[in-house]
C-alpha cells in the first residue's frame, strides 16, 4: 500500500469532483488506525452548515468511485461528516478564509511555559500566522511550530438553546445525532421524558463509538437542560469515564418514568 500521505492525496483527488458537484467544500481527508481498524474520514463543509443529507449524498456518490479506483488495499470504514465546531485549520485556504476569526493555538514548544493561546487570527502569509491575543499582545508563529490551530467558535449557550428542538435545520439536534449512530428517536418528540430516554441512548452510543463525535459535543451534552437528575448523574458518570452497568442504566430510566 502507498504511504498514508499518498493515500490521502489520492482519495482527495477522487472525492473532490463529487463534492464540488454537490456544492460542498472538501475540508479534509484523514486515513487513521484506531485499535485494529482503519477509518477513512472525509470532512466536508458548505456555507450555512452541513446536513446529514449532505453526508449521505456524498457517501453514496463516492463509494463506487473509491471501490473502482481502489486507493486503499486493506479494509476500512468510510465516514463522511462536517468538521464541526473548533475545526482544525490545515491548508492555506483555510487560514485565508478565517482571517479575522477567533482561534486557539497549541505550540509544540512552550513560550514562557505556556503552550496554549487564544485570540483573533489577524494575518496569514505563507505558513506564518499572527494572532492578536486576548490580552492585546500579538503572537506570530510558523505553522510548523504548532501542534494545531483551531477555530474558537464553540458557543455553548447558542448550541444548547437549539440542541434538542431543531431537527430540520440543526445538524446536531438530538434526532440527527442519534441517526449518526444508526438509531431512530424513540417515543414522543419534545417530551422531556423521552428526550431524557433518548439522551441515554445517545450517551451509550458515544461511549461505544468515541471516534464519531469529538469531545466538544460531550461538553455540550453536560449542559442539556430538562434532564431528570438520576439520568443526568448517569450521563455525567459516563462522561467522566466511569463504568455504568446496564442495570444502572435501566434503573435510571425506570426512575424517569415513575
Amino acid at each position: 500500500m502507498a504511504g498514508k500521505g499518498n493515500t490521502v492525496s489520492r482519495v482527495g483527488e477522487i472525492v473532490k469532483p463529487y463534492a464540488d458537484e454537490l456544492g460542498l467544500e472538501l475540508w479534509d481527508v484523514r486515513f487513521v488506525k484506531e485499535g485494529t481498524d482503519w477509518y477513512l474520514r472525509i470532512f466536508i463543509d458548505r456555507d450555512g452548515g452541513v446536513s446529514i443529507d449532505d453526508c449521505v449524498d456524498l457517501t453514496h456518490a463516492i463509494t463506487k468511485p473509491l471501490d473502482e479506483a481502489d486507493p486503499i488495499s486493506q479494509s476500512y470504514t468510510l465516514e463522511v461528516s462536517s468538521p464541526g465546531v473548533e475545526r482544525e485549520l490545515i491548508t492555506d485556504a483555510h487560514f485565508e478564509k478565517f482571517v479575522g476569526s477567533p482561534v486557539m493555538i497549541r505550540l509544540i514548544r512552550p513560550i514562557d511555559k505556556v503552550r496554549d493561546f487564544n485570540g483573533v487570527l489577524s494575518s496569514y502569509n505563507n505558513g506564518e500566522l499572527t494572532v492578536k491575543l486576548i490580552d492585546g499582545n500579538e503572537l506570530t508563529v510558523n505553522m510548523k511550530d504548532t501542534s494545531y490551530v483551531k477555530l474558537d467558535d464553540f458557543d455553548i449557550n447558542d448550541f444548547v438553546s437549539s440542541y434538542i428542538r431543531d431537527e430540520h435545520n440543526n445538524t446536531y439536534s438530538l434526532e440527527n445525532l442519534l441517526k449518526i449512530f444508526g438509531y431512530e428517536f424513540e417515543g414522543e418528540k419534545h417530551n422531556p421524558l423521552y428526550d431524557a430516554l433518548n439522551l441515554v441512548y445517545l450517551y451509550k452510543a458515544i461511549i461505544e463509538n468515541p471516534h464519531i463525535l469529538s469531545v466538544n459535543y460531550r461538553k455540550v451534552l453536560r449542559h442539556i437542560k430538562n434532564v431528570p437528575l438520576p439520568v443526568k448523574k448517569c450521563l455525567i458518570s459516563l462522561l467522566d469515564g466511569e463504568i455504568v452497568t446496564p442495570a444502572q442504566l435501566d434503573k435510571y430510566i425506570e426512575e424517569v418514568f415513575e
